[in-house]
């Protein structure tokens, strides 16, 4: 069996108009039920690793967006090169587990759909982990990070897709292979879903930096007269990404491992 993890980045609510978050992603982490301690024992060499005993407190865990900001109690006080270091580690204990990521995201300016993103998203998300499980032959339990603003419906809705179908989602797909209902816990109390948290804010913060580049890309190389003597993409990016940039494309492509499976809308 399957365990799924899934977690979010990119969520301001029902808000369509903040242009620092225009996206909201869901990320699922695919994990073989035999190996969860083996990486949940990983993370806690990890924890003790950079934190040592700190890293046993109650309320400790990893967030990806503390890591990138250094924000919070446990990253604040570190430097941006052992951050890096961490943010590394965690990518590596997915790719040895050669993990399956499942992903949907959505354009919130582009939603027409009278549902919260988180809603949409998670419709999509779970048609590709239905397709995924066929594919498998397996059964799957879905486990999430704590989402009290919609929570119920989300309980609904996946009550609704076994029942009936997804309805408008990307194919109406009747959900046969997730078992029991969509079980919510506390981030800080699970060590996959701080993983699936990583992997959402990795993915999002990706796709930011690629369309960031890329733009400056495309400018640059559509005002140079000769484009057959400007630089590639990635000897452009060499020149011109900054530290964070350069890091953040690291850290997507330490998740290349592996084609995604994934759903963008619209």
């Amino acid at each position: 069996m399957k365990l799924i993890y899934i977690d979010e980045s990119g969520n301001t609510g029902t808000r369509s108009d903040d242009t620092l978050q225009p996206y909201h992603l869901i990320a699922a982490l695919a994990v073989d039920d035999c190996i969860v301690r083996d990486i949940e024992n990983d993370i806690r060499t990890l924890g003790l690793k950079h934190f040592s005993e700190v890293s046993r407190n109650t309320d400790f865990e990893f967030h990806g967006y503390e890591i990138h900001k250094g924000k919070g109690r446990y990253f604040s006080k570190l430097k941006v090169e052992q951050r890096i270091e961490i943010m590394d580690d965690l990518l590596n204990i997915i790719k040895s587990y050669n993990l399956q990521i499942i992903y949907t995201i959505i354009n919130k300016q582009a939603n027409k759909a009278k549902l919260h993103p988180h809603q949409l998203a998670f419709l999509f998300l779970i048609e590709c982990i239905e397709d995924y499980l066929i594919k498998e032959n397996s059964l799957g339990l879905l486990v999430a990070d704590e989402n009290r603003d919609i929570e119920q419906r989300l309980i609904d809705d996946l009550e609704r897709f076994k029942t009936i179908d997804t309805g408008f989602g990307d194919r109406p797909t009747k959900i046969d292979h997730i078992i029991d209902s969509l079980h919510f816990v506390k981030s800080h109390n699970n060590h996959l879903i701080q993983l699936a948290d990583v992997v959402a804010y990795v993915l999002l913060r990706g796709k930011r930096v690629k369309e960031e580049l890329g733009e400056m890309y495309r400018v640059q190389r559509n005002l140079n007269e000769d484009k057959n003597l400007f630089p590639s993409w990635l000897d452009w990016v060499a020149q011109h990404a900054n530290l964070r940039q350069k890091t953040e494309l690291k850290h997507i492509n330490l998740l290349e491992y592996k084609p995604f499976i994934s759903k963008e809308f619209p």
